[in-house]
């Protein structure tokens, strides 16, 4: 298997996978400890803030503001887990 693709190579889509896992372990650890408010939040932020980056990041940057809106909301979305699991503890 070959790592590298082109001249970007695939470094941002393995850290984006590491991302993603992160907040649908917190989704699935906020469902597991009864915890649907904050579970549904995420789940759901996560898909309004990619329909807002759609409509905004293409008339921005073009073409690629469209392929880089998914990775966006996954890193926002990211960060709201992370605030979301400080405020619980």
């Amino acid at each position: 298997m070959r790592i590298c693709k082109g001249k970007r190579g695939y470094g941002f889509e393995i850290y984006s996978q590491g991302i993603l896992a992160f907040s649908k372990v917190t989704i699935s650890y906020f469902s597991a400890i009864e915890k649907p408010v904050q579970a549904s939040a995420l789940t759901y932020s996560e898909l309004v803030i990619q329909f807002l980056l759609m409509l905004t990041l293409p008339r921005i940057m073009g073409l690629p503001g469209v392929w880089l809106s998914v990775p966006a909301s996954q890193v926002c979305a990211c960060l709201l887990a992370v605030i979301v699991r400080k405020e619980m503890r």
